[in-house]
């Protein structure tokens, strides 16, 4: 017979209440303990993302400005080859050569980015220049002369297979000028040829199109910026008069780093085209820098990137993260001490209101006693210990009733002797 009754005792009770403390417990433990991991592995990858795009990005800013440069070069060369401009400045005062001149050169002139182009006469020292105004002409604009120091420029790059020179123009910025000097059969230099870039225009847009968290700027060799997307730093351009400028050195917090960043930007001018890492605390917190240089230039190209997780991870991804993670463990939770509940407590509170009715024989256990686990074997190990107490008892009561069958038969024939002498009198 089965019988069932209200699970009252505080025992069971207890050890639910333990029980679900010891979910929630281990619960806060692996919250703690995967927020700790989690923010570990976000340091450790974040750092690794922020290395890769610093090398990324310096790499990029550079490839740019050299690539854009390098296209400007290649064409003044092959200006530099016409025949002719070798023919014109043999023969500069001819006015068919000049017209055969201007119209092969004005072609060259449209490629240009800066669609500019100057020509100078070795012979003469004259300066030729041709723009949108002058189109498709090149009219002198003045005399060069090699004793003069502000043409110096004109004779080391009559010197050179080809040469680079910046300069500050009123009204233009930074200018770089690109030429490449013209020979003869002999090759011997009878002139020089270039052209102008305004290097402003192309710098900022370089510097502003960085990815995520990255900064991308330019110094000279004096650490002094030369594009920077803050106009803060705009103070100065590499060849500028006056006062120097804003420098990189600016930006650490301690001073006592410039050592070390000095001896950084030394490695990365001795080895052109590689790539030099340098962790910095600068007035912004920690940064990753990375350095490039470009021999063409002098300049070094700078990527500066913050590493700190926070900046991958975006503020409302986190709260979602962390909301999921309670909201699972609380399913995770409930759905734990609900089958905790059916599997284990609810039978053990169960057996444990059967047990007081089992001996008297008013319970069984059979729907427990079949179950393939520690409740199957804790319910069978109560029918036996129920079956072995209730042969004992049975065991026990037949020897009393035989006891009691003695003590009766004992008597009644005590009873009888006392009896009989009594009727022989």
């Amino acid at each position: 017979m089965r019988h069932i009754s209200s699970h009252t005792g505080p025992l069971i009770g207890g050890l639910h209440r333990k029980v679900s403390a010891a979910l929630l417990s281990l619960s806060v433990i692996l919250v703690v303990a995967t927020g700790l991991f989690s923010q570990h592995i976000f340091s450790i990858q974040s750092g690794a993302l922020g290395q890769s795009l610093a090398i990324t990005e310096v790499q990029l800013v550079r490839e740019k400005l050299l690539r854009l440069i390098g296209r400007e070069l290649v064409m003044v060369q092959r200006f530099a080859e016409l025949s002719t401009l070798r023919l014109w400045l043999a023969q500069h005062n001819s006015p068919e050569a000049q017209a055969r001149f201007f119209s092969d050169a004005e072609g060259f002139r449209l490629a240009f980015t800066d669609q500019h182009y100057f020509a100078i006469v070795s012979s003469t020292g004259q300066y030729y220049q041709a723009d949108v105004q002058t189109s498709p002409l090149a009219l002198a604009q003045q005399t060069l002369h090699s004793d003069s120091s502000e043409d110096a420029w004109y004779i080391q790059a009559l010197r050179q297979p080809y040469a680079l020179h910046l300069f500050t123009s009123p009204g233009q910025g930074l200018v770089l000028r690109i030429s490449v000097p013209v020979l003869d059969h002999h090759a011997h230099p009878v002139g020089l040829v270039g052209t102008t870039m305004q290097l402003e225009r192309f710098m900022s847009a370089m510097v502003t199109q960085s990815s995520g968290n990255a900064v991308n700027f330019f110094i000279d060799a004096a650490g002094q910026f030369c594009a920077h997307p803050d106009p803060a730093y705009h103070g100065r351009t590499p060849t500028a008069p006056g006062q120097p400028g804003p420098t990189i050195y600016m930006l650490l917090k301690n001073s006592a780093h410039s050592k070390e960043l000095t001896r950084i930007l030394d490695l990365a001018r001795k080895n052109p085209g590689s790539v030099e890492l340098m962790a910095l605390d600068t007035l912004d917190g920690p940064r990753l820098m990375a350095f490039s240089h470009i021999p063409e230039l002098n300049w070094t190209a700078v990527s500066s990137v913050d590493t700190s997780w926070a900046t991958y991870i975006s503020a409302n991804s986190i709260r979602t993260a962390m909301a999921a993670t309670v909201v699972g463990l609380l399913i995770v939770i409930g759905a734990m001490s609900y089958r905790f509940e059916r599997q284990v407590l609810s039978p053990l509170m169960d057996m444990a209101d059967r047990a007081r009715y089992l001996l008297r024989g008013q319970a069984d256990l059979t729907d427990y006693s079949s179950r393939r686990d520690e409740i199957g074997e804790l319910a069978q190990a109560l029918e036996r210990m129920a079956r072995t107490n209730n042969i004992r008892i049975t065991e026990l009561e037949q020897r009393l009733a035989e006891h009691t069958r003695q003590q009766e038969r004992t008597a009644s024939q005590q009873a009888e002797t006392q009896v009989q002498p009594q009727t022989d009198l």
